[in-house]
């Protein structure tokens, strides 16, 4: 499995999806940016810039990005015409999509990393105050913690969208309205239980407040997805291969 994951990560070279999460990763600090400079009525400081950062990734940016690169990964097995080949050497398609779901991990913290890089930046081009090596760690221990789990909300998504030809597509589409739904849920006092969203009450405390209890909800919530797409991943085939079975043909009656 390990060989596989690193094979997936180097055929990401022959690719364009590097340049969508890294032109995503800026968009997302982008708007941090506006935010800052245009809101005058806020004194802002590295940590709510931080905190904007990973609210913007996780309700408008990273599930687009989890589902597009991770489901285009697959996509792309099938259009070069290797996924027939690899299901005969013999690679289970539940491996090569577990593979790929597992790639999906370091490319998580790679992405978190160049968004960090860019926010100190930010920072330092804003000139905010609150700029410390500690503070700065914890930033980042945070940012990826809450893109990891964010990847692990849309691993559901990823795994039965993949199983389909061109199911990245419908895929993607709908992680967007998945991701649009939290900032409604979160309003009505269901954050916790969903799993989006339930990222706030473990590692953004000081932002929400959160009670054990929705901490202990937020957990289960997230162990449910992660359950959820280990079934799915086990149970997936190529269902790209499965044709309707053709109707009988009918005899004509002479006369």
């Amino acid at each position: 499995m390990a060989t596989m994951i690193r094979l997936e990560l180097l055929k990401l070279r022959r690719t364009s999806l590097l340049w969508v999460g890294t032109a995503a990763g800026m968009l997302a600090i982008l708007v941090s940016f506006y935010l800052a400079a245009a809101d005058h009525m806020t004194q802002y400081t590295v940590a709510i810039f931080m905190g904007n950062l990973a609210a913007n990734n996780r309700s408008s940016l990273f599930p687009f990005v989890a589902v597009l690169t991770v489901g285009r990964m697959m996509e792309w097995e099938r259009t070069s015409r290797t996924l027939p080949g690899l299901l005969t050497v013999p690679v289970r398609f539940p491996a090569l999509l577990g593979a790929k779901l597992a790639a999906g991990l370091p490319l998580t913290v790679g992405y978190s990393l160049l968004q960090w890089v860019l926010g100190i930046l930010c920072c330092l081009v804003l000139r905010l105050p609150g700029i410390a090596a500690m503070p700065l760690l914890a930033d980042l221990l945070v940012l990826t913690g809450s893109n990891l789990c964010v990847y692990v909300a849309v691993l559901p998504i990823i795994a039965l969208a993949a199983q389909f030809a061109g199911g990245y597509i419908p895929g993607t589409v709908f992680a967007v309205f998945y991701e649009f739904c939290s900032i409604f849920i979160s309003g009505h006092g269901l954050a916790a239980a969903y799993p989006v969203s339930a990222v706030t009450m473990l590692l953004e405390r000081d932002r929400t407040q959160p009670t054990a209890q929705d901490t202990v909800c937020a957990a289960v919530s997230l162990v449910c997805t992660a359950a959820l797409a280990v079934v799915l991943t086990a149970t997936a085939r190529d269902r790209t291969r499965e044709k309707p079975p053709a109707a009988p043909a009918q005899k004509r009656r002479g006369r």
